[in-house]
């Protein structure tokens, strides 16, 4: 079983001399099947460092466990261990808690299996090997035939989105589902720890000499962790959806499908009379640079003659302007620009 989740090298070699070696003893036949009842499955939502807590209540004849598992970006299952309930209550207390403290939410057997396979693909590539407490969590919930699934962006995607709802829609309905006010009010408790804290990012601000030049160090290393951060809105989709919270669930996949769609947000070219147009009179505070007459097609009526600005020509702005408002979750909806 656990063969495959190990990499060439030389624990798969161990593990098959381990093996060699116990095909040679009598060891009594046993069935795979505990008899195990999965009665509760919650995860929480995976924060800025791509750590996301599991835990599982398993009913096992007479008594109930919960099976706890920490699985990590970079590291897959980092830990994993069973804990003994006396009682039913015992396990509502620490689920609640769970749900208090990090925001779980409850999630469907097969979205389980998905996180967990797309784990150890992740561990394997790292070659970091699954927490020893995992063997404990495979057999009391009957995973015995859990393998390796690497969960790339597109597939991600797809779990979140099976129906394509959102990858077939307008650019106007992204931008609608992404701008939505009370989506984004509903996430905010949930998204508190999305962040950027690296060793990159604090060299940056401590060797910046201006503001200016720090932003634009900034915004410059922020372009390259598009995939990372709409892999950790999808993880949280597939969550929300399975939970029936449709409105946040839309806001995230659509935040998700534009950053991981490079050609949405960048600098290519776009026919204004499809989208620009769509987005009515341009804040004051956008443009910057040479005055530019603007295209024929965009001088309409809603919408005003303005210098060439220096953002992207699709722009998706979460919530207000910060220039006549407080500027409330920057962190969320300008990573998108």
């Amino acid at each position: 079983m656990i063969r495959g989740w190990f990499s060439s090298g030389p624990a798969q070699a161990a593990l098959d001399d381990l093996i060699k070696k116990a095909r040679g003893k009598p060891i009594p036949s046993q069935s795979q099947s505990t008899g195990a009842e999965i009665q509760e499955i919650v995860a929480s939502i995976t924060d800025g460092v791509g750590a996301q807590s599991i835990a599982v209540r398993v009913k096992q004849s007479s008594k109930t466990v919960l099976a706890m598992i920490l699985i990590k970006a970079g590291h897959g299952i980092r830990d994993s261990f069973l804990v003994p309930l006396e009682s039913s209550g015992d396990a509502e207390q620490m689920i609640g808690q769970l749900r208090a403290e990090t925001g779980a939410d409850d999630i469907s057997a097969d979205t389980l299996r998905v996180l967990l396979e797309g784990a150890l693909a992740d561990g394997l590539a790292n070659e970091c090997l699954p927490a020893p407490g995992f063997l404990d969590v495979v057999e009391s919930c009957n995973l015995f035939d859990l393998r390796p699934q690497e969960l790339g962006l597109q597939a991600l995607l797809d779990l979140a989105d099976p129906n394509r709802k959102i990858q077939d829609a307008s650019a106007q309905a992204l931008g609608r589902w992404i701008n939505d006010d009370m989506a984004l009010d509903f996430l905010e408790p949930l998204t508190d720890s999305w962040f950027e804290d690296s060793q990159e990012t604090r060299e940056i601000v401590a060797t910046g000499k201006t503001a200016r030049s720090i932003e634009t160090k900034l915004w410059k290393f922020l372009e390259t962790r598009r995939d990372i951060w709409a892999r950790r809105f999808l993880q949280t989709a597939v969550m929300l959806r399975d939970g029936d919270r449709l409105r946040e669930w839309k806001t995230l996949t659509a935040s998700a499908y534009v950053l991981h769609q490079h050609n949405l947000v960048s600098v290519g070219e776009v026919d204004v009379t499809q989208i620009a147009q769509e987005f009515g009179v341009v804040s004051l505070r956008a443009p910057v640079g040479y005055f530019h007459m603007a295209a024929s097609l965009k001088r309409c009526e809603a919408h005003e003659q303005v210098g060439r600005a220096a953002a992207a020509i699709f722009i998706v702005e979460a919530r207000r302007a910060s220039g006549t408002h407080r500027d409330r979750r920057p962190g969320f909806g300008h990573q998108l620009l």
